[in-house]
């Protein structure tokens, strides 16, 4: 080690004196009180992260005798009610996708009830005075042989790529339930079109679409899972190309998996070769059967299952950047565990503490460019009767961590710091490089990396 790095480390040291030995907590997950809309608090079932310190949500509202959508705002800390208002369609809605690039440029897709056995997908966009909403189309049926040659179908995922090119990604199926099929609907800034070319099915029966995730025009994805009539469920992933979606038809089974069935329940894409897929594989174990995490990763050439904690089945996944990344499980009985990827690995992180609480289920994640991640879910208290004592809502929101927390356990103590100076010196390309202690982004791991994370130590 060079002298003035060790007269560097020296000084740094002692400053910090005894907490070192502990370190600064940071990046917590704490509950977030919920918004009050007349006098009664909400739950925002849907959440869009703009910064650390803001966000919308929205959920629907009475109104009037019919529904309203109610938004709300992050300030950084508090939640508030700040505006009810109609979305204009004459037969019933339900939203259940949320977009939002501020607070007066947001978009919604959902569901439009038109008769009792059909649906279709809706756009609506919000430019801070008024809800301009997009009526979809039924789509025909992409196998009619199955069943009615027309399906209902909905919008449950969008994937902006700009203002005119908005994926409205969901799930269709024909009214007698006989089968299941992804569908895509396509903003083009004048229209929503479902005439782009549709999804065809993997499977005979049923072909769940779960979520989508995009990066470019011609870069977007969808998982899920699906099966034939006498078989079990197995993963779906779908590509569009500027062209068609394409199944990735080798990847309807976890190859080499001992797995007896599994499915896919959320995506993201980072890049073009990097897309992360979470969900869960059911396994045999001692003589019986359980559901294990799931994680998988494409590369650019094809997906591969990548290991990390069993915290459940996952439902969601969210991403900061390509080095911090998160997962959940919205199952209650697994305990609200959460993972975190940090460029390396996965690894198991605690969501907040709720004392007496039997079950914690995490449901959806989102994630902002500068670090902030939300969850919203539940929390319960089982009577062991087959009932329950307490049954909450949750919204959870995790701020920015600190500068060299490189284990992401929540602080900066001395494993972080033993894990800075293996590293180094160290610059991209090098084996003993790794993002993570590269805190400014300069390709190297140098003394003002070291410096940014020894600020972190106490508090």
């Amino acid at each position: 080690m060079k002298n003035g790095l060790r007269r560097f480390l020296g000084a740094g040291l002692l400053s910090v004196g005894a907490a070192a030995a502990h370190g600064q907590t940071c990046g917590e997950w704490i509950i977030t009180d919920k918004p009050v809309h007349e006098g009664a608090e909400v739950f925002p079932v849907l959440i869009a992260p703009l910064a650390p310190d803001s966000a919308v949500a929205v959920r629907e509202v009475a109104l009037g005798g019919g529904s309203g959508l109610l938004r709300m705002h992050w300030d950084g800390q508090f939640w508030t009610a700040v505006g009810v208002e109609p979305l204009g369609f004459s037969a019933a809605w339900d939203v259940r996708a949320l977009h939002a690039n501020s607070l007066t440029d947001l978009w919604v897709a959902g569901l439009l009830q038109i008769d009792n056995f059909h649906g279709v997908p809706f756009l609506a966009h919000f430019d801070g005075q008024d809800w301009e909403t997009h009526e979809g189309f039924l789509f025909e049926d992409p196998n009619p042989q199955a069943g009615d040659p027309i399906r209902t179908a909905e919008a449950s995922e969008i994937v902006f790529i700009g203002p005119n090119d908005i994926w409205a990604l969901g799930a269709g199926e024909s009214p007698e339930k006989t089968v299941s099929c992804p569908v895509a609907s396509h903003w083009d800034g004048s229209d929503l079109d479902e005439s782009m070319p549709q999804i065809q099915p993997v499977f005979g029966r049923i072909n769940y679409f779960e979520a989508g995730s995009g990066i470019a025009t011609d870069d977007v994805w969808i998982v899920g899972d699906g099966r034939n009539v006498t078989t079990t469920f197995r993963l779906l992933t779908y590509h569009w190309d500027g062209a068609s979606w394409t199944p990735r038809t080798s990847w309807t089974q976890l190859p080499g998996s001992n797995s007896l069935q599994d499915g896919l329940r959320d995506v993201v894409a980072v890049g073009p070769d990097d897309v992360w897929a979470v969900g869960d594989k059911l396994i045999l174990e001692g003589g019986t059967t359980r559901s294990v995490s799931l994680y998988l990763h494409w590369d650019g050439s094809g997906w591969h299952e990548v290991a990390g904690p069993d915290i459940g089945p996952l439902t969601s996944v969210a991403a900061v950047n390509a080095n911090d990344l998160w997962a959940s499980c919205g199952f209650g009985e697994f305990g609200g565990r959460l993972a975190h990827w940090d460029g390396t690995s996965w690894t198991e992180v605690p969501s907040a503490p709720i004392a007496g609480a039997t079950h914690i289920g995490l449901t959806n994640l989102a994630a902002d460019a500068g670090g902030g991640v939300w969850t919203v879910g539940y929390w319960a208290i089982y009577d062991g009767q087959g009932g329950w004592t307490v049954f909450e809502n949750i919204i959870e929101h995790l701020s920015p961590g600190c500068d060299g927390d490189l284990d992401a356990d929540g602080d900066v103590d001395l494993t972080d710091l033993s894990l800075m100076l293996s590293m180094f010196g160290s610059c991209e390309g090098e084996e003993s490089y790794n993002a993570s202690a590269d805190l400014d982004g300069s390709g190297c791991v140098e003394l003002v990396d070291l410096s940014a994370l020894l600020a972190s130590f106490g508090g």
